[in-house]
């Protein structure tokens, strides 16, 4: 099957995710088409105009290259993987990064990681390391942070070990007491924490346990979300 959405940037990465998640072969030819067009959304969003110019507008010199949403579904604002809305400021970030860890689940089928997303990778690790030698937790908000969670779960060199720890060390102090975090959407948080291989992953996906339990009893799998989300619930009850 295709994977590729040729009107969004957001579909395509989720239907690799999707393979991903339930272990669904990804053929090295479907692997090629959707690499291609992933990779053709990279540093779209700034127009060709400026890229291409010899005398580009300084200002664009802090907007860091990215995988960019198509002009269409940026007004549909598509939400995360687990089917959390994001705000505005979180909306590019994270669909960049998500387009970069599907370059890395498509890589490991053609025996390759595309050069794009070892660039975008890092770009976020410059960027952790300058949180973590000031003492910040966040990439911004809460769904961010989560987003370089998952490229580095997937192995995207984005963060070292000390800048990761540092990054995680902010969910404690965001937890709400009743098995969930304020500012991180639950499924996805438990999702990356799921994936990471690390001792603040865990202490964390042990105080949700309660919450999953409740959850997962409610859940029904109507839709492909739904789908997801008990596929990531089962994931940390069966590790508990």
């Amino acid at each position: 099957m295709s994977f590729v959405d040729a009107d969004s940037l957001a579909a395509t990465v989720d239907r690799v995710n999707h393979a991903h998640l339930f272990r669904e072969k990804i053929t090295q030819r479907d692997a090629r088409e959707a690499s291609a067009w992933i990779r053709s959304r990279y540093w779209q969003a700034i127009p060709e105009r400026i890229r291409d110019s010899a005398k580009p507008n300084p200002r664009w010199a802090f907007v860091p290259e990215s995988f960019n949403l198509t002009d269409a579904e940026r007004r549909t604002k598509p939400c995360t993987f687990t089917g959390e809305p994001l705000a505005n400021a979180a909306l590019r970030m994270v669909h960049s990064r998500e387009a970069a860890r599907a370059l890395y689940i498509l890589g490991a089928v053609l025996g390759e990681t595309p050069a794009e997303a070892l660039t975008l990778c890092k770009s976020v690790r410059d960027t952790a390391d300058h949180l973590e030698e000031h003492g910040t937790r966040l990439f911004c908000c809460g769904p961010c942070t989560v987003s370089v969670w998952r490229l580095a779960a997937i192995g995207g060199s984005v963060a070292s070990e000390d800048a990761l720890q540092h990054l995680l060390s902010a969910l404690p102090e965001h937890r709400d007491e009743r098995g969930a975090w304020r500012r991180f959407p639950f499924f996805y948080t438990l999702l990356a924490l799921s994936e990471l291989d690390h001792p603040r992953a865990v202490a964390e996906l042990k105080y949700a346990l309660p919450a999953c339990k409740v959850r997962r009893k409610l859940l029904k799998p109507s839709d492909a979300v739904a789908a997801r989300r008990i596929a990531v619930l089962d994931r940390v009850l069966a590790a508990a």
